[in-house]
């Protein structure tokens, strides 16, 4: 329906309410005179933009304590998910790993493994995965007072001596840098141990950012959440506690924890990778979409990669790169014109890759390698039924 039809549209509906109101003796009594609201679908375009390269650095606190050799085992397997996506996202990271040990003088306060710091600067993915495997495994016999908070808190407090001067330079060999976000993520199959309150904890983490951008201190855990899963994984010790003070830890940020006794860390570490990358999966919608009707959903690159289209297919695959047209104008800048866009499918059994529409949160989830890239504005068209 074009614009014209719809405004002849409501005159019409206009027009005749006027006439029911004006002449009532054409029905009969009042009494008898049903009004019907007439909703007429409208056509919705709601857009959102992914965020652009960013800047992290990662801290793992890993427990070491006597049954956590198992947990340290999965997380080097499965690192490769996490770096992945940190690099789909053209994320500069830097990635360290302590102890939950506040007792050893070789790991109180001091970055674990060779290198110290894993930078995206100095290696490939292949090298940072396996740079980490090696650092993970921080061994079985640290102390039985798993201390995470405040183990991270020791490091990071001679690190923004160290590294975060008021010149705002950010010497060689240095974890922290004074304009990327923080990520902490502990890992412990036993609860807290720190002496502190949970909100001192979360204030000291949000002052290394300087006012203003304390938004950019994220915290999450991977730790017991469902004892009783716990008990039943393979491999389990039984002798895991609830995470409690981890996960408000991480609650207190905006940020979930994630469960320890999962058999597969996959998700897992994928779903912290999308965490560090701020890469978004899920979109709100402004409104229901009308059952039935159709819902066309776009991710749009700027004209600056039609030269380079295979970083688009470096985002997605090769089956959601094919669908990709270019209609870029030459009169325009092609730093700030969307105009390659690429046709995103809704997810079925044969279509992996895809969107869902999800009708409780009324969002649209990017499944698979669908995720919106880095600096990509997504454009989701659908009809909805309105009164105006």
């Amino acid at each position: 329906m074009n614009p014209i039809t719809k405004t002849k549209s409501k005159l019409l509906l206009l027009f005749t309410a006027l006439l029911v109101f004006s002449l009532p003796g054409l029905w009969g009594c009042d009494d008898d005179v049903e009004l019907i609201e007439a909703f007429i679908p409208k056509e919705m375009i709601d857009q959102w933009y992914q965020t652009e390269q960013s800047m992290i650095d990662v801290l793992w606190v890993i427990d070491n304590s006597g049954s956590m050799m198992e947990e340290q085992n999965k997380l080097a397997a499965n690192f490769d998910k996490f770096i992945h996506t940190l690099t789909k996202a053209k994320v500069d990271y830097h990635v360290g790993v302590i102890t939950t040990d506040t007792n050893s003088k070789t790991q109180v306060g001091i970055l674990q493994g060779n290198p110290r710091v894993i930078k995206k600067s100095d290696m490939g993915d292949a090298a940072a995965i396996s740079a980490f495997a090696q650092n993970v495994k921080v061994g079985v016999k640290g102390s039985a007072q798993e201390k995470g908070m405040e183990a991270a808190k020791l490091l990071l407090e001679k690190e923004n001596i160290k590294c975060l001067d008021n010149t705002g330079k950010n010497p060689a060999g240095c974890f922290l840098r004074p304009e990327a976000a923080l990520f902490i993520i502990f890992v412990s199959d036993e609860d807290d141990q720190s002496f502190g309150e949970i909100e001192w904890y979360w204030r000291f983490f949000k002052q290394l950012k300087v006012l203003g951008n304390d938004n950019l201190v994220i915290i999450s855990a991977v730790v017991a959440i469902d004892i009783s899963k716990c008990r039943k994984a393979q491999g389990s010790t039984g002798n895991e506690e609830q995470g409690d003070r981890y996960v408000k830890l991480a609650e207190v940020s905006n940020f979930e924890a994630a469960d320890l006794c999962d058999e597969n860390y996959n998700a897992t570490l994928q779903k912290l990778g999308f965490t560090a990358s701020g890469l978004k999966r899920r979109l709100p919608l402004t409104r229901k979409p009308k059952m039935g009707e159709p819902v066309i959903v776009n991710i749009k690159y700027r004209c600056s990669l039609r030269d380079t289209m295979d970083i688009i297919e470096g985002y997605h695959n090769k089956n959601i790169r094919a669908r990709c047209q270019i209609q870029c104008d030459p009169t325009k800048d092609p730093r700030t014109e969307y105009g390659i866009s690429c046709l995103i499918d809704q997810k079925t059994g044969s279509i992996i890759d895809g969107w869902i529409y999800e009708s409780k949160q009324n969002t649209i989830y990017f499944d698979g390698d669908a995720i919106p890239g880095p600096g990509s504005m997504v454009e989701v068209k659908y009809f909805t039924l309105t009164n105006y």
